[in-house]
């Protein structure tokens, strides 16, 4: 108890005395500073330069003549260097906020003790996110939840935590033991779905088609080409390999098999990468995996072969499927059937809804056919456009947005996984349980709240966005991208469809 009285005596101390100071301090005027504003004759106190100006030129000129600028681009380099702090950390807008609120606070700030960023101040930033948090959890009783687990023990104690009432579905890992408890869970709570990772799905589907007879061995060779180049080059291996590597780069038609290849994948991953997003996709799942299986036979000539990546999609999807997937592209009846069952036990509603339905799809209300509804279809994401437009059937509206705001991935655990990989480590050992998870918590969250609150073209949230969690690993990418730039610019660019 007296250890924290002391700190918090000694954080006053440290900030309230220091508020009053101003830059006119460091500069002598004939006109009394008063409020701090105001544009008055000075004459600086270190050099005796005069002039007349308001603050923000008294702030200029100290800082260009005592050559701040350079000293404290030095002093933030060695911290980078010294703490082995990523360089990706740089373009963090968090860095930058940092350190405009620390030059509008003037030279005297002394940064909080160790002891306060690990307890106090780690304390307080956890109630503002908890607070922050509490705008998005009114939100459940209206739009459900999704519980991603990674594991079937916590399913129960996640859905006391959620309430049962707002859960709509469970997304696991398509394992055994979760495809058991998922059915028991299904029979006991008919209202909830249990679905299987999407993003899973599809890595199994790529390692499947990677292991294919004629595609394994050129991604083998590829493989090992670059890692023949990342250690030699071509004019100093006069080796066999060498040699062998020197002919497999001359080869066009190796390069005509590695580039189908790519052609064949690329459609998979840019369907994993919309899977995987954290924008609302589970609307786009069935039709985008129906719509990659058949560009796929555009792209593979050959009958066998699309036979057999087709043979391993639908098995695939066959094994992750959820009738939720059918009932959120709406146009499946049978999964719209199941789901519409599970969720409204009412059949007079459930007559409702379906009629409402109908209209829908033939666009006779005027909610679903005004011009701005049909300019928004693809502008925003389902839910919103049927909060905004869904007006016309209040049953199927409320029904919609409670299927499209459900996730479709367990990502987000992965990510909660990494964030505790920088937060414990050999070096922080120490910690504790309790704050190493209040400093994940923390962490998180800030993640999400960026992502789900700011707006459009936000420094932060496109930072969110943008950089996920693996900065040194974006440093290399950033990296290659800058030696490609030495190049001329006359390559053609894949762009996602």
């Amino acid at each position: 108890m007296a250890s924290s009285s002391r700190t918090s005596a000694s954080n006053n101390k440290r900030r309230h005395p220091t508020s009053k100071w101003t830059w006119w301090e460091e500069v002598d005027s004939p006109i009394s500073v008063g409020g701090g504003g105001g544009v008055r004759p000075w004459t600086c106190k270190l050099c005796g330069y005069k002039r007349t100006g308001g603050e923000n030129k008294v702030r200029a000129h100290l800082l260009h003549e005592r050559g701040h600028e350079e000293e404290v681009d030095t002093a933030v380099a060695c911290f980078f260097y010294h703490d082995h702090i990523a360089f990706n950390a740089a373009r963090s807008p968090y860095f930058r906020d940092m350190v405009k609120k620390i030059g509008e606070y003037g030279p005297h700030y002394v940064p909080p003790s160790s002891e306060n960023l690990r307890t106090i101040l780690l304390e307080k930033e956890k109630k503002l996110v908890e607070t922050a948090c509490e705008s998005i959890k009114k939100l459940w009783e209206r739009n459900g939840v999704s519980l991603l687990v990674d594991g079937w023990t916590e399913w129960a104690s996640a859905i006391e935590i959620v309430g049962l009432s707002n859960v709509v579905c469970i997304v696991a890992d398509g394992e055994p033991a979760n495809r058991i408890v998922g059915a028991i869970i299904q029979n006991l709570f008919p209202h909830i779905v249990v679905c299987f990772c999407m993003a899973h799905c599809l890595n199994n589907i790529l390692k499947d088609i990677g292991n294919l007879d004629w595609i394994l061995p050129p991604i083998n060779e590829a493989n090992s080409l670059v890692s023949f180049i990342n250690n030699y080059t071509m004019p100093e291996a006069p080796t066999s390999a060498g040699k062998h590597f020197r002919r497999l780069v001359d080869d066009a038609t190796w390069w005509e098999n590695i580039s189908h290849i790519v052609d064949i994948v690329h459609q998979l991953f840019h369907l994993l990468k919309v899977v995987d997003s954290m924008e609302p996709c589970i609307g786009k799942v069935y039709e985008a995996m129906d719509h990659t299986i058949q560009s796929l036979k555009t792209l593979v000539k050959d009958n066998d072969r699309y036979e057999e990546i087709a043979a391993i999609c639908v098995n695939r999807w066959n094994a992750y499927y959820s009738p939720l997937h059918a009932a959120a592209y709406i146009s499946v009846a049978n999964g719209w059937r199941i789901i519409l069952e599970r969720l409204v036990p009412d059949s007079a509603t459930r007559r409702v809804i379906r009629d409402q339905l109908s209209k829908y799809k033939t666009g006779k209300d005027a909610s679903y056919a005004c011009g701005d509804a049909q300019e928004d279809r693809l502008r925003v994401g389902p839910p919103l456009w049927w909060e905004d437009f869904g007006f016309d059937g209040p049953g199927l509206q409320q029904l919609a947005i409670r299927i499209l705001s459900q996730a479709c991935t367990t990502s987000c655990l992965e990510q909660l996984w990494s964030v505790y990989g920088y937060v414990s480590s050999k070096k922080r050992n120490k910690l504790g349980v309790q704050r190493a998870s209040d400093l994940v918590f923390v962490s998180a969250n800030l993640r999400m709240l960026r992502r789900t609150r700011c707006v459009e073209g936000d420094p932060f949230r496109e930072w969110e966005v943008g950089q996920g969690l693996d900065q040194v690993a974006n440093e290399e990418h950033e990296e290659v991208e800058a030696i490609d730039c030495i190049a001329e610019n006359d390559t053609p660019h894949l762009d996602s469809p």
